[in-house]
């Protein structure tokens, strides 16, 4: 979901734009095609927001740079900035994101992150009648290969 629109499944929602990993929320299908090639994050951040001044859509980018082991927030507002060690985006994600935040632990490993984060899907989805459809879990190692399981 992206505000009150639907977003259909059949685009991509995440893209590799050098060492980041960038995960989108309201994507037409244009945005992950305009970020696709970005090597660093401020030409990842550039060319989202040139992809922004042609269109109206509304969307965030949850971005993991593996260098830095950071997770950054960008919006079509232009804002670019730095997360803790949780964020969730999307229609209900602040509601995941309080499920998170719930945690008083970090997750000891990479299972159990993958674990908790489906789980704040989950619970988000059945508390949100705008919710809901596939729930994918992305484990983005600091090396190697993306994984996305259903």
């Amino acid at each position: 979901m992206a505000g009150y629109s639907i977003v259909s499944d059949d685009c991509e929602k995440f893209v590799l734009c050098g060492s980041a990993v960038a995960l989108v929320s309201g994507n037409d299908g244009g945005l992950v095609d305009a970020i696709k090639g970005s090597r660093n994050l401020v030409q990842l951040h550039k060319r989202a927001l040139t992809y922004t001044v042609d269109t109206n859509l509304t969307w965030d980018l949850l971005i993991w740079d593996r260098t830095t082991s950071r997770l950054y927030l960008l919006d079509q507002a232009g804002s670019f900035l730095p997360l803790g060690a949780t964020a969730a985006i999307g229609r209900g994600g602040e509601m995941a994101q309080g499920f998170l935040d719930a945690f008083a632990k970090a997750p000891v490993s990479l299972v159990e992150a993958s674990a908790r984060a489906q789980a704040g899907v989950v619970a988000t989805c059945r508390r949100n009648a705008a919710c809901g459809g596939l729930v994918r879990v992305i484990v983005v190692p600091q090396r190697g290969r993306v994984v996305v399981a259903a």
